[in-house]
């Protein structure tokens, strides 16, 4: 894939010095071009969403127990780049079309181009916000400045979209809800939560489970940050 030099550069960094199994490695580059080149290892199924036309919805073809497992290992990739030996690493762009899911299936975080890495005694960076709408954190936005939190709220997305099988943003919605995270959090301050969850994934967990879930999601989707 054609690719900046400065993105170029981050994702070399990333991608040949991780030994994170969640992390999409590079494999080589060509420099002889004009426009750089970046090859990444193939997975086999790419992106784990694929989003009906027209729809607010994504046609996941996973069982309740894949989805909670690629979150899981999601949640592990970012833990490990957040502390990514004396420079912990901002990705910035944390969403959906950026997990992808090889044969077993395993998740792989993909697409470093904007990621930043952080100096160890400095706990944010200001820049200019570069991700994606429905994904950014409302405190991010308003301050440009962004924070180990920022990537955190960003999976939490992804986190509701498997629960729910909804699009991060959709028109279709209310205006008030056309966010995901908004529209999660409504539901749950109105005892809603369980109606807004696909069926696949209410059939195939605990009540006692789903709801435990959903509490740690809306503790990484409060406005304000603790």
């Amino acid at each position: 894939m054609p690719v900046k030099l400065s993105s170029l550069s981050m994702s070399l960094i990333l991608c040949r010095s991780s030994t994170i199994e969640n992390v999409v490695k590079s494999v080589g580059c060509c420099l002889e071009d004009q426009v750089p080149i970046l090859v990444y290892e193939f997975i086999s199924n790419g992106t784990h969403c694929r989003p009906y036309p027209r729809s607010g919805k994504f046609a996941f073809n996973l069982i309740g127990e894949n989805r909670l497992q690629i979150a899981t290992q999601i949640a592990e990739a970012l833990v490990c780049l957040l502390s990514f030996a004396s420079m912990p690493i901002f990705l910035r762009d944390v969403k959906s079309a950026n997990i992808l899911l090889d044969n077993n299936p395993i998740a792989k975080v993909a697409d470093f181009g904007i990621s930043r890495l952080v100096l160890i005694d400095h706990t944010h960076i200001t820049t200019l916000v570069q991700r994606t709408r429905g994904y950014l954190d409302p405190e991010s936005f308003q301050t440009s400045r962004l924070t180990d939190k920022s990537d955190v709220h960003s999976f939490d997305v992804i986190l509701v979209e498997l629960l729910t099988g909804e699009k991060a943003v959709c028109l279709n919605r209310s205006e008030e809800d056309r966010n995901l995270a908004t529209y999660f959090v409504h539901a749950m301050q109105e005892n809603c939560l369980f109606q807004m969850l696909e069926e696949r994934v209410r059939s195939e967990a605990s009540e006692e489970r789903l709801m435990a879930i959903a509490q740690l999601a809306i503790r990484c989707l409060r406005f304000e940050r603790r």
